[in-house]
């Protein structure tokens, strides 16, 4: 479909016609300019439709197209309907597109908003989501590696290191995640003490380690211990902590 032919079917009447939202489903993506396709996902019939939504970012996602507006359909998808997971159908076609779209070059703005939103949605239980997580931190691994101590270069390590964590390398993970929670505590390091905390405890609850490398006031079980981190990350109002579910 033209772009003359789609401006002229948006100026119509029948544009909320089932048959019509079908057409602007399938058109070229590439025949379309990123303005047109604001408006076509801006139409009534288009918005209030999760699947024709989604099947829309699909075709954008896979064709490595306008990535960007991808990323906010999807988080703006996810920020109304977070249980869309539940559903299998509309759940397997979210992933899909989320599996393609951390490939795609994208701004770094709008890597952070998809990986926050990844990330939120792990923290309310959609566990399937660690490697796509861990991928948009390693877009920019060589910042992440330098030796640089920012609060957001340490965020990204420890992320990595909790997310990325699995039976061949946990012994690992837990040594450098606890070297880093030191260093954050030692130096005081404004603004990364909560991340740190939460990483920390992400890693425990992910791989269920029974190392625990850290100093805290609660030793006495194993539970209470890693139970302290998230606490300790809430108290610092590191914002994933309040989405855990207990």
């Amino acid at each position: 479909m033209t772009e003359k032919a789609l401006t002229n079917l948006l100026m119509s009447e029948r544009f909320e016609n089932d048959t019509v939202v079908s057409t602007l489903a399938k058109a070229g993506i590439k025949n379309i300019n990123k303005n047109t396709y604001k408006s076509i996902l801006a139409l009534p019939a288009i918005k209030n439709d999760l699947g024709t939504k989604l099947e829309m970012c699909e075709k954008l996602a896979l064709e490595n197209t306008y990535p960007e507006l991808c990323v906010d359909i999807i988080t703006e998808i996810l920020d109304e309907e977070p249980d869309i997971g539940h559903d299998r159908e509309l759940g397997d076609k979210l992933r899909r597109i989320i599996d393609f779209i951390v490939r795609c070059d994208m701004n770094k703005d709008s890597r952070i908003k998809l990986r926050d939103c990844l990330e939120q949605l792990y923290a309310v239980g959609e566990y399937t989501l660690a490697k796509e997580i861990v991928c948009l931190y390693k877009t920019e691994d060589s910042y992440i590696s330098s030796r640089q101590h920012l609060p957001e270069v340490i965020q990204a390590k420890m992320a990595i290191l909790a997310y990325s964590a699995n039976k061949y390398n946990v012994r690992d993970n837990a040594k450098k995640l606890s070297e880093l929670y030191d260093h954050v505590f030692e130096y005081k390091i404004k603004g990364a003490k909560g991340a740190a905390c939460y990483y920390m405890w992400l890693f425990y609850k992910r791989t269920g380690h029974r190392s625990v490398y850290i100093s805290l006031k609660n030793q006495c079980q194993y539970r209470d211990a890693v139970e302290e981190l998230l606490e300790m990350a809430k108290e610092r109002c590191y914002w994933l902590a309040d989405y855990v579910e207990n």
